[in-house]
């Protein structure tokens, strides 16, 4: 296929737009359009302002979705860098900057709080309810978990992840499995225990006789070679092109007829408006202070020290106080003294 047919969009946008191709209300408004009157009474408005409703729809439940992955990366985000206590914070932030994906040699909870308190320092963090994805690591059900920071590669891999676990919550296999498109393309296997978000989106560009052209999928095992949130400028865009093995593809088709194909999927899809970035968020900001665990004995030298220091500087100023009011009490009798009684010694006319 020709360069010149392919359209190249962000993968989130592509990745938040598929889900809301299948989301209820596009769904129920698409079967609406798409459905001729049995009757005459069944008077619907016309198509175009059911299409341009459809527009605005199909905006606002992708936005939508982009606002929810944003949240859900914060937090994330957020859980993780709480991990470490204050003092280890301020070093990671110093060194290597407030973005926590950049935090080289960050593996986990820093030791200067025992294990058994490390769960009420991390902020509430609920792990994506599914099972394990494939090729993506194995994520707890639905209970809150400690978040592990070498668990996903970039910001990418962690919305792809967290996308499939969103597919859960809609109704995928039933969609996936009554397609409402003729299109006579052969539409891939999914498995039945689990659908990855770019399952999802290889069912949706199919409706339109499309492919998506990602990179190599060994792309994922490139992370031990190469640092935490260093792949991102790489991986952040597809390519959307008509199916390859589409047979009325062939030499003879025209280039406008190729083009109509990936447009069509281009405006159902909205894929020309502007969406909000899911990763242009601010970064993490140092949490409040907490207050030290006085039970653990490597924070009580810290406390006990702490303590001696305030004692020994108000007595300090307590004994400043005892010093000092003498010497002004005197001064203030002479003072006054010396205003009535005018010694000769300190007269000078």
């Amino acid at each position: 296929m020709s360069p010149t047919h392919a359209m190249s969009v962000s993968r989130s946008t592509l990745l938040h737009a598929s889900l809301a191709y299948i989301s209820p209300e596009v769904q129920a408004l698409d079967e609406i359009i798409y459905t001729v009157p049995t009757s005459a009474s069944q008077r619907l408005p016309p198509t175009e302002i059911l299409l341009l409703i459809r527009d605005h729809l199909f905006e606002r439940i992708t936005i939508q979705l982009i606002e929810q992955s944003k949240v859900a990366l914060e937090t994330y985000e957020r859980s993780v860098a709480e991990l470490l206590c204050s003092d280890c914070i301020t070093y990671y932030l110093d060194i290597y900057g407030p973005d926590v994906w950049q935090w080289d040699h960050f593996s986990g909870a820093c030791e200067c709080v025992p294990p058994g308190d490390r769960d009420s320092r991390t902020t509430a963090y609920k792990s994506p309810k599914c099972h394990n994805l494939d090729h993506r690591s194995k994520l707890v059900q639905g209970r809150t978990s400690i978040p592990n920071p070498r668990q996903f590669v970039d910001r990418q891999h962690w919305l792809e992840t967290h996308l499939s676990c969103q597919t859960a919550t809609l109704p995928v296999k039933q969609i996936l499995r009554h397609p409402r498109s003729n299109s006579s393309v052969a539409r891939p296997a999914t498995s039945s225990s689990s659908i990855d978000v770019w399952d999802v989106v290889d069912f949706v560009l199919h409706d339109f006789d499309c492919e998506v052209v990602r990179g190599p999928p060994d792309v994922l095992q490139a992370f031990q070679y190469v640092g935490r949130g260093q792949m991102s400028s790489n991986r952040d865009s597809v390519q959307i092109i008509p199916v390859q093995h589409h047979p009325d593809l062939d030499n003879t088709l025209l280039d406008n007829q190729v083009q109509l194909i990936t447009r069509r999927a281009w405006h159902s899809l909205s894929l020309s408006l502007q969406y909000p970035d899911p990763f242009s968020m601010p970064k993490y900001l140092a949490p409040q202070s907490r207050r030290p665990n006085v039970s653990d004995p490597r924070n009580r030298s810290r406390f006990t020290s702490n303590a001696a220091n305030g004692l020994l500087c108000a007595l300090a100023g307590f004994m400043g106080i005892c010093l000092s009011l003498p010497l002004v009490l005197a001064t203030a009798f002479i003072t006054v003294f010396c205003f009535y009684a005018k010694p000769r010694s300190l007269r000078i006319f």
